[in-house]
């Protein structure tokens, strides 16, 4: 049985254009993918107020998924937890997820990342 998906994963990028606007559309097709579930917890630190941030992860396909980017505004916190407007994100089974943020309070600028090796079903993910 012969079959029309590619053997290695891609990325389309595709636009549209109307007299008022444009939409660009992205569809990653990622070969052997997995869901991997995020979330940020702030653990230490000054409190909350004036905190901007960006986090994002990167995939096979080297596409930047935005998970969450406060822009001027604060940084929604409940309880501890960051908030994030996307929490879902696909990557390759073998392959590492690398979670990014660009964090700003005041005049202080911090910038990090961390790499994740996917796991089985259910498990955390650790990282490296």
């Amino acid at each position: 049985m012969f079959s029309n998906c590619p053997l290695t994963s891609l990325l389309i990028t595709k636009s549209y254009t109307s007299r008022l606007s444009t939409l660009d559309f992205k569809l990653g097709h990622i070969v052997y993918s997995t869901e991997a579930t995020s979330s940020v917890q702030v653990i230490s630190g000054p409190g909350p107020d004036g905190f901007h941030g960006r986090f994002a992860a990167v995939a096979d396909i080297d596409e930047e998924f935005v998970l969450l980017d406060s822009e001027d505004e604060n940084v929604p916190i409940c309880g501890g937890e960051i908030k994030l407007s996307r929490c879902v994100v696909s990557v390759v089974s073998f392959e590492k997820l690398r979670i990014s943020v660009k964090a700003q309070q005041g005049g202080r600028v911090f910038r990090g990342g961390v790499d994740f090796t996917p796991q089985g079903m259910g498990a955390k993910l650790s990282d490296t």
